[in-house]
Formats: C-alpha cells, sequence, structure tokens
C-alpha cells in the first residue's frame, strides 16, 4: 500500500493540476479547514433567522405599496436557502409593534451576522498566513465583520430585487428566466469579490478572482443539490424526524456552504504563494517534503507570532537525518 502511495505522491508531483488539488487540500488540513467552517456555518445558524426577518420588514416598508414585487423579491431572496426556503416564505413575518421593538429586532440581527463576519475574518487570517499581532483587534475586526454583512445584506436584497423583476417581466419566457439565473451568477460572483476583498484588503484583486470562481461554481452546485437533498432527503425524513429533519438538513446545507468558502480562500493563498506541489501524506509519515511544504511550514509557524518584536525562525534537519 506504501509503494503505491509513493508512486501517486510522484505522479501528483509531476502534473500541475494534480499537485494544486492536493496542495490546497494539504493546506486545508493544515489550517483545520473543518473546524473553521464549523465556527461559521455556527454563527449563520443563528444568523440566518434574524437577517430573514430583517429583509421581510425593509422589504415590506419599501414595497408596502406594491405587493406583488414584495412577494417576487422575498420569493427569489428565500430561493437561495434550498433547505428551508420554501417553509420559510409562509412563516416568516415582518417585525412589527413598537419603534422600539423592531429596533431591538434589528440590532439583535446585527449582532448574530457579526458573528458569521467574525468567523469568516479568524478563517481568512489562518488561511493567509496571518500573523496574530497583526490580526485586526476589537473594534477594528467588528468593522470588518459588519462591512461583510452589509456586502451580503446589500447584494441579497438588489440581487433579489433584479431576480424577480426580470422573473415577473419574463416569467412564461425562457430568455426571462435565463436572464434571472445570469444576473444571479453574476451577483454572486460580484458578491464574493467584495467578501474577499473585504476580509483580504492587503492582496490585490488579481489573487483574490480564481478562489471567487471556484465559490461561485460551488455555489451553483450547491444550489442544485440543495434542491435534490430537499426532494430525495429532508421531506421523506419529515414524515419521521419532522422538525427535526429540517433543522439537521439546513446544519448540513451550511457547514458545506462554509467548507466551500474557505477551501476558495485556500485556492488563492496556494495560487498567490506557490504553494505546490506538496507531499501528499505529510508529517509525520512523510520523510521527503518538498520546498513548497517548508515553506507552509515556515509561514504556519510565523503566524503563531502574538506581539510585533516577536521573531520565529525554523530551520529543518538534513533528510538524512544528520
Amino acid at each position: 500500500m506504501m509503494t503505491l502511495v509513493t508512486r501517486l505522491d510522484q505522479w501528483q508531483r509531476r502534473h500541475r493540476p494534480a499537485a494544486f488539488i492536493v496542495a490546497v487540500l494539504r493546506k486545508g488540513g493544515d489550517d483545520g479547514v473543518g473546524a473553521l467552517a464549523g465556527l461559521i456555518a455556527y454563527f449563520s445558524f443563528f444568523a440566518i433567522f434574524p437577517l430573514l426577518l430583517v429583509l421581510v420588514t425593509l422589504t415590506g416598508w419599501a414595497l408596502s405599496g406594491n405587493p406583488d414585487l414584495r412577494d417576487r423579491i422575498l420569493d427569489s431572496a428565500l430561493s437561495q436557502i434550498p433547505v428551508i426556503g420554501t417553509d420559510l416564505a409562509s412563516n416568516v413575518n415582518p417585525i412589527d409593534g413598537s419603534p422600539l421593538v423592531v429596533v431591538l429586532g434589528l440590532l439583535t440581527a446585527l449582532w448574530a451576522g457579526l458573528g458569521v463576519g467574525r468567523g469568516l475574518q479568524r478563517a481568512f487570517d489562518t488561511a493567509w498566513y496571518v500573523p496574530r499581532s497583526e490580526r485586526p483587534l476589537l473594534v477594528a475586526a467588528r468593522l470588518r465583520a459588519l462591512g461583510v454583512v452589509t456586502i451580503l445584506g446589500l447584494a441579497l436584497v438588489v440581487g433579489s430585487a433584479a431576480a424577480g423583476v426580470v422573473a415577473g417581466i419574463g416569467s412564461a419566457s425562457v430568455a426571462g428566466r435565463a436572464a434571472g439565473a445570469v444576473i444571479s451568477v453574476a451577483l454572486v460572483f460580484a458578491v464574493l469579490m467584495g467578501t474577499f476583498r473585504v476580509l483580504t484588503p492587503t492582496r490585490p484583486w488579481s489573487s483574490l478572482w480564481p478562489g471567487a470562481v471556484v465559490a461561485t461554481v460551488g455555489w451553483i452546485v450547491l444550489q442544485v443539490l440543495g434542491a435534490w437533498f430537499v426532494d430525495r432527503v429532508v421531506r421523506r425524513a419529515g414524515d419521521t424526524y419532522g422538525v427535526f429533519a429540517v433543522v439537521i438538513g439546513l446544519l448540513i446545507w451550511l457547514s458545506l456552504l462554509a467548507r466551500l468558502l474557505v477551501t476558495a480562500a485556500e485556492v488563492n493563498v496556494v495560487r498567490a504563494l506557490r504553494l505546490w506541489p506538496r507531499s501528499l501524506l505529510g508529517p509525520p509519515v512523510s520523510d521527503d517534503d518538498t520546498p513548497a511544504d517548508q515553506e507552509a511550514y515556515r509561514r504556519s509557524a510565523g503566524a503563531e507570532r502574538r506581539t510585533a518584536g516577536e521573531q520565529v525562525a525554523v530551520t529543518f534537519a538534513p533528510r538524512d537525518g544528520s
């Protein structure tokens, strides 16, 4: 078995596409993509409901005189959540009551959304080897998280409005549906580029677009798989598990989406820093590290700097053990 793995390792090092994919997977394993994605999914689960309440409330206020357009916008927005979008469409109602109640509801939604932004910031800082001493502090971190939430919120409203208008104009034509799909994909790409820019402000745009493309394609795939998952799994399991099936389905979908975003960031890092080819096995199994392996280890150690004056030096013993 080890002989087979060794041959496979040598093969992937000689072929750039395979080496790049292995490098992204190795980088994700080094950074703990699963744990980072789990943190983002956790905050997203608690943020999604209050943020939808805000969307429904603000849309209701702005389009109180045009209920048809309001309904199309909300349907378009909720369709982005394939697991529970249909259920939410008939169960999420606007925040009403005194102005104080509405303000408190909006602030609660904002607080929940900031958790998503902070989780994404931590994941991107880890992926880009940002030293702990250079990561945004309390106020700056929350402002950056607010920027991420603002981009996502505005994109959801504007994109849903555009898709809803187009769908209303050409709902019976193939051209109308195609235009709506193109608008949605273009908007997703623009939102991801904006999000990556806010989370990695020191990096040029040219180092961010590959991950945005990967995340956009992944988003489309998740939309298709989400619809299939609802039809084949959640609805059948609902007869047995009831609302728990919907909750579990939503958590799975959010986890996959979070992992997609973090992996897209890893794609950008591997490409920008040329961290390939990597050893297929890695330590402690492999004793044949590549230069990219050693560079990744150096940067990972350097990211642990906690003060500006701290210095981290990494050396590697010769492969012969001397």
